[in-house]
């Protein structure tokens, strides 16, 4: 008994790793097992020893996790042939050109976002190690803090619900897909080379692309919103003494802050200031977090930017092609099931899921950088009061600075802005490029007469 203990004990610790629930390692080392199972990142773990301690060593590629990677693209680019080849052995019946050519072209389209999804990951390992031992730092300068307390206990524990609940809406989303784009005379088969290589494999690469994506901003998020609430607090709580240095200040009309006009203080003067004013040195500890943080969420976006422009992207083309398909199919000019009618609309909201929930995670963290902007200056009307005005106001500045040229505008690959106005734009664009698809679709039609 005691040596089967030991041996769950043993692989719980290979898969888990041996993490305190407080270390960001403890939900990306069970993560990164999983993502080097798949060849996202063929890298050496050590147990561990590359998550910990802030990632101070530099990451190794694993030879062996390399060749598992090799693998699983030999058998996806296989597998993906052997299913177009399928595919072409059985012509279509129904149907207009265009139907066939957007059901190739969606074919061809998930093959190529699932390679780049591989790709993106191997290309930008070393800003991924630095993105972890940012986080992992971050982490640190926040337990300095008194009354900062968080674990990755309940965080862990969701994701793992999370990965799972998305593997299995993968199953039928899969299913959709394959039926949309088969030939009339192919049924489905869950064992089809059509559903295992052309849509299941790449769409799960996709989902742990996008789970990667969103659970990191996620994180990142609750950094600001740890960072705002110690600065809610600190404002509530601060209260200021009116003797003080008398402070002139010069508005400007066109600025948004104030420039004070008082003798600098000399160095010891200050640091006898920081001293007896533990609340301006609480100031510059939560300003050089944020400025981490915002480097975190600029790694972020340098890692899933192209990601972000490609599926983005597709997303709009699937939109726009599957309404039309709608329209030929109450048209009466393209013959297929009724049932079918399902399963476009369905994946019509799943492209609109797929963009969607990027734009959400991206619009949340954007609100939390806006509010820190407010609570800054909430604290600036409070800080005329306190005996060392001169310093503590010069690190608000600095710190009202920083927010306001930190401030992102959260886009992919700088092509476009991850903001809730994308949403109305994509509906905009494809209703347009719907409307110029079915003149053409009605130019075939003599005397522009839908067929009874």
């Amino acid at each position: 008994m005691s040596k089967f203990s030991s041996c769950l004990r043993a692989v719980h610790t290979f898969v888990m790793g041996n993490f305190h629930c407080h270390e960001f390692a403890y939900i990306i080392y069970p993560f990164g097992r999983i993502y080097k199972l798949l060849g996202f990142a063929p890298i050496q773990l050590r147990r561990g020893e590359v998550l910990r301690n802030g990632c101070n060593r530099k990451f190794q590629w694993d030879t062996k996790a390399w060749i598992c990677s090799c693998l699983n693209i030999m058998i996806y680019t296989m597998g993906f042939c052997l299913g177009i080849l399928r595919l072409r052995a059985v012509p279509y019946k129904h149907g207009d050109g265009i139907s066939r050519l957007t059901s190739w072209a969606q074919v061809f389209t998930l093959f190529g976002l699932g390679l780049i999804a591989w790709v993106t990951a191997w290309t930008h390992m070393d800003e991924q190690c630095r993105l972890h031992a940012l986080i992992t730092r971050i982490d640190q300068h926040l337990r300095e803090i008194d009354e900062i307390q968080f674990d990755y206990k309940s965080l862990r524990r969701r994701l793992f619900w999370q990965l799972g609940l998305q593997l299995l809406i993968a199953f039928p989303l899969s299913m959709v897909n394959c039926i949309i784009i088969l030939p009339d005379e192919v049924a489905f088969s869950p064992f089809s080379t059509c559903y295992i290589f052309i849509c299941f494999m790449p769409i799960s690469v996709l989902i742990f692309k996008q789970f990667q994506f969103y659970n990191l901003m996620h994180v990142l998020k609750t950094k600001f919103d740890l960072i705002n609430n110690k600065l809610s607090k600190f404002n509530r709580d601060t209260r200021f003494t009116s003797e003080r240095r008398h402070i002139v200040t010069v508005r400007k009309s066109n600025s948004v802050s104030e420039v004070p006009l008082t003798d600098v203080p000399a160095a010891s003067q200050k640091a006898d200031m920081l001293n007896e004013e533990p609340n301006v040195d609480l100031l510059q500890k939560l300003l050089t977090i944020y400025s981490n943080v915002s480097d975190g969420i600029d790694l972020v976006l340098r890692i899933f930017g192209w990601h972000l422009l490609f599926l983005t992207a597709v997303s709009f083309g699937v939109i726009t092609v599957q309404s039309y398909n709608l329209f030929s199919l109450i048209s009466h000019s393209l013959v297929i099931p009724t049932y079918h009618v399902v399963f476009i609309v369905s994946w019509i909201l799943v492209q609109v899921m797929a963009f969607a929930v990027n734009i959400l995670i991206c619009g949340k963290t954007s609100r939390m950088m806006d509010t820190t902007i407010s609570i800054l200056h909430k604290i600036r009307l409070s800080s005329n009061e306190a005996p060392n005005a001169c310093v503590f106001y010069q690190i608000l500045q600095i710190f009202s600075m920083e927010v306001l040229q930190r401030k992102r505008n959260f886009n992919a690959a700088g092509f476009f802005d991850m903001d809730y106005k994308l949403i109305t734009s994509i509906i905009a664009s494809a209703t347009t490029y719907l409307v110029i698809i079915i003149q053409f679709h009605l130019t075939n039609i003599p005397d522009c007469h839908f067929p009874k």
